[in-house]
């Protein structure tokens, strides 16, 4: 009816679609009532409509104009497949145990998230429920890597000041490089999966930025990382780290950092102004 031009309703033919779907054949209990007794007559129905279709299409049309209707038909198909498979599935797709979207970000599925990716950009351009996703799991991610260092440090407020003021230097390298690595894993899913999409880029950057502001002794260890690098005239270090470095509002406070300690000179203070 729908490709005649009438208004069906399709949440209920859905409804009844997944009821024929949830009941199991009684002679093969293996299939449902679905695919037993109905999708090969429905299969049957939609060739018979095109064959029809089509002889209609080439009676009333010339070449092109046929080809033109073939193209509305098409695309009129697409978008309910799109709709039907795609759209009113993006939350169970995402969350599929052992297979869905965080299972990809975790271990890198590359090819796998190109797809969702294209997949999902054509039904939802703003790529709302996805990028709400990620936004989730990188902080989720961050609170594990902020929870760490704090816990350690819990751990060693029995030690003298001169120990703790070496193990905080160690905590902050070690925050700061899996903070880096965190980024730089998203940044290569960003370019290979999800195509450099802005809206991906901005969620990605907001959720570095809640990572590192959440975290209250960011500045402190950033400090600390930057500080001991310039000591080390260690600038590639710098350099390769530049990306985290970034973060929004957190770039304003790296420059205040150099800016108020005497340590970095006119130069360095530029290497670093310009990485940000």
């Amino acid at each position: 009816m729908e490709r005649q031009g009438n208004t069906i309703d399709r949440s209920l033919i859905k409804s009844c679609i997944n009821m024929f779907n949830s009941l199991p054949d009684k002679v093969n209990t293996t299939k449902t009532v679905f695919e037993v007794d109905l999708e090969k007559y429905i299969l049957l129905e939609t060739r018979e409509f095109y064959t029809k279709e089509s002889k209609r299409l080439l009676k009333l049309s010339d070449a092109n104009e046929y080809l033109i209707q073939c193209e509305k038909i098409l695309e009129e198909e697409h978008n309910r497949a799109k709709e039907e498979m795609i759209l009113h599935n993006m939350s169970t797709i995402i969350k599929m145990e052992s297979s869905g979207l965080f299972f990809m970000l975790d271990n890198e599925k590359i090819d796998d998230l190109n797809r969702l990716y294209n997949l999902f950009v054509n039904v939802d351009p703003n790529l709302t429920e996805l990028r709400e996703n990620i936004f989730s799991k990188i902080t989720e991610l961050g609170e594990i890597i902020n929870s760490k260092v704090d816990n350690m440090l819990l751990l060693d407020k029995s030690k003298n000041a001169e120990t703790r003021g070496a193990l905080i230097t160690t905590y902050a390298f070690a925050w700061v490089d899996n903070i880096f690595l965190l980024k730089d894993k998203y940044n290569k899913i960003l370019k290979l999966a999800f195509q450099g999409n802005k809206y991906i880029q901005n969620t990605i950057s907001d959720a570095f930025s809640k990572n590192i502001n959440t975290n209250p002794r960011s500045i402190e260890f950033i400090s600390i990382f930057i500080d001991e690098n310039l000591k080390k005239k260690n600038k590639i270090k710098l350099l390769l780290y530049s990306n985290i470095l970034k973060t929004k509002i957190f770039s304003k406070n790296i420059i205040k950092i150099i800016l108020q300690n005497d340590s970095y000179n006119h130069i360095q203070y530029q290497m670093i102004q310009k990485n940000i």
